[in-house]
């Protein structure tokens, strides 16, 4: 691929949609990929409309974006809107279009945390005029609480006849850069000034981020995250190798296999199957906060069992279809792990160095108390 400086001032690239360009090298391969997830046939829709913002010097921040799906007839079928959040994460949401022609009206489930002023509750209609039809562009998107009442309507509409870059004059070619490119480049600010405006003078009630939910791409992973997803994978196939005449690994991502998951795309689905059973016990690991979480955590069935059986849904980094099943496993092969390993007296040296080492690994996994327990602390 092209480097971005020789890509033109203003450029659409397969990496900022969808599952971030790791289905292919054009948006073409992204989009069959998405949609084939979709159980849907890539070849029933030959032709796409996509309604995006551009890169600007290698810069941009799209709050959405919508794929328009037609027929060979050219008829409008899905509309996939692509949802964006200041946190890096992203959901794709896929409207079905109404069998009777006219304007586009859809409604689909919201649970994807977009605002801090909005809980993930409620639903979007999505309104919008079919592009490839008409001459001008039109979406509105209305977002309605759980009680069905409008909150909030944002729209996108075209105010002048399309242009092709390439037939404009030099001076028209310059007014467009400048235009454009400061929309790009001011987006994230003007979200970030607005909320400041919403929280600091209007008082605005705020919603804390949640975990993200099994259907949400979540952010890209740091190179730290990245590192404790393989010592992740090397222990849990550690542990697994206790056992390993019962017990074996499979390791699935989107993207690809384990290897590249690890490498760019930190979306897990572990298998645990048992050899003489043909039933398995699934983790899916939904966001890379999971990774964080080891360090504090003396052992794998507490990470589990903090991050899978949180009561509160917004917490969880993980998902299990038999959580309690697959926590007593991993009790079990640790068990087996530590009547392995060979008891010794330390000596003098090692001691010095064993015991603060210790008191520092307990001081770092203590979890901090509930509020239930300090008012039984201080009752006491």
């Amino acid at each position: 691929m092209a480097p971005w400086w020789k890509r033109g001032w203003l450029h659409v690239a397969p990496e900022d949609h969808l599952n971030r360009g790791r289905d292919g090298d054009t948006l073409s391969d992204n989009i069959d990929a998405y949609l084939k997830r979709q159980e849907l046939n890539p070849a029933d829709f030959p032709h796409v409309y996509l309604l995006t913002s551009p890169r600007f010097v290698n810069y941009v921040f799209k709050p959405a974006s919508f794929w328009y799906l037609y027929t060979a007839d050219g008829k409008l079928k899905y509309v996939v809107a692509e949802v964006n959040n200041t946190f890096d994460e992203r959901r794709m949401y896929l409207f079905p279009a109404a069998e009777d022609v006219g304007m586009f009206r859809q409604t689909l489930d919201k649970d994807f945390h977009v605002s801090p002023f909005s809980s993930r509750k409620g639903s979007y209609v999505l309104s919008t005029t079919s592009p490839a039809e008409q001459d001008d562009v039109s979406v509105t998107i209305t977002l309605r609480s759980s009680k069905g009442h409008p909150k909030l309507i944002a729209r996108w509409w075209s105010d002048a006849p399309a242009m092709d870059p390439s037939d404009l004059s030099t001076l028209a070619s310059l007014w467009l850069l400048i235009s454009w490119g400061s929309t790009v480049l001011t987006t994230f600010m003007k979200i970030v000034f607005q909320a400041i405006v919403l929280a600091q003078v209007h008082k605005l009630q705020i919603w804390y981020r949640p975990e993200p939910r099994e259907s949400t791409l979540p952010r890209r992973s740091s190179s730290t995250e990245t590192f404790l997803a393989s010592i992740f994978l090397q222990y849990l196939q550690h542990l697994l190798d206790v056992a390993s005449n019962k017990y074996r690994l499979t390791t699935r991502s989107i993207g690809g296999n384990g290897e590249q998951c690890l490498q760019n795309y930190i979306f897990l689905n572990l298998k645990i199957v048992q050899e003489d059973d043909p039933e398995a016990f699934d983790l899916r690991i939904h966001t890379p906060q999971f990774f964080r979480h080891l360090i504090t955590h003396k052992k794998l069935s507490d990470l589990l069992s903090y991050t899978l059986l949180d009561p509160y849904e917004e917490n969880r980094t993980a998902w299990s279809d038999d959580a309690q099943s697959l926590i007593s496993i991993i009790q079990d092969l640790e068990k087996a792990l530590q009547k392995q390993r060979p008891g010794k007296r330390w000596s003098l040296k090692e001691a010095l160095y064993n015991v603060p080492w210790a008191a520092y690994m307990h001081l770092r996994c203590t979890q901090p108390l509930t509020a239930e327990k300090r008012w039984i602390l201080l009752l006491r």
